[in-house]
């Protein structure tokens, strides 16, 4: 059996996760704990994470989730809504 494979630190998802969330606030997109999760991955430094995507039934909004590296604590969920000119 392989070994899963812990993905990058919390400092390379933060810089992705700072600017997603300007661009986010620039076109008025609905999040849901985007800048806390920021905060949080920022103080997580060189942290290895391991992160996952939910998208809801309706499929208008996608969760990311950011867990330690043996994934047994979630440390962050941010959530983002689909844009009406987004496909489904």
């Amino acid at each position: 059996m392989n070994q899963p494979v812990v993905g990058p630190s919390a400092n390379r998802h933060f810089h992705t996760y700072r600017i997603r969330s300007r661009v986010t606030q620039r076109h008025g997109q609905v999040t849901l704990g985007l800048d806390e999760t920021v905060g949080i991955l920022e103080a997580a430094g060189g942290e290895l994470l391991r992160s996952g995507s939910i998208r809801t039934a309706d499929r208008v909004w996608t969760f990311t989730l950011f867990l330690n590296a043996t994934a047994t604590t979630v440390l962050a969920c941010a959530g983002v809504a689909r844009t009406s000119h987004e496909g489904a």
